[in-house]
């Protein structure tokens, strides 16, 4: 999802959490790609101070998500990015249910 496409679907009410699980969505299945704020919905909804990322996690940006570890970890394997991707995911579904308690048991996506 690119970001014209991502700014029309919250013109048009989408909520921006649902987005941005779509954007990651078409990621993991070789739709998409990650260009971080600039695609976000909610950066651009939120920012990073109301974001709901921010409320689970209590730290600014993406700071503590597996997303954080995709953009700050230059030299991983494609297999390392695709379990980063599929991470950051399961982190976002995990925050629309409001805890990441047990979000990575809930889903079990295999890597290959």
């Amino acid at each position: 999802m690119d970001r014209e496409e991502m700014l029309e679907r919250l013109a048009g009410g989408e909520d921006a959490l649902e987005i941005s699980i779509r954007k990651w969505e078409d990621i993991v299945a070789g739709k998409g790609k990650n260009e971080g704020a600039s695609n976000c919905a909610l950066c651009e909804k939120y920012g990073c101070l109301i974001c709901p990322v921010q409320k689970i996690t209590h730290k600014s940006g993406c700071l503590g998500t597996p997303i954080e570890l995709l953009e700050h970890v230059c030299h991983c394997t494609l297999k390392e990015k695709k379990a980063l991707e599929i991470a950051e995911l399961l982190f976002l579904k995990a925050v629309r249910k409001g805890s990441l308690r047990d979000c990575f048991m809930e889903e079990r996506v295999g890597v290959e």
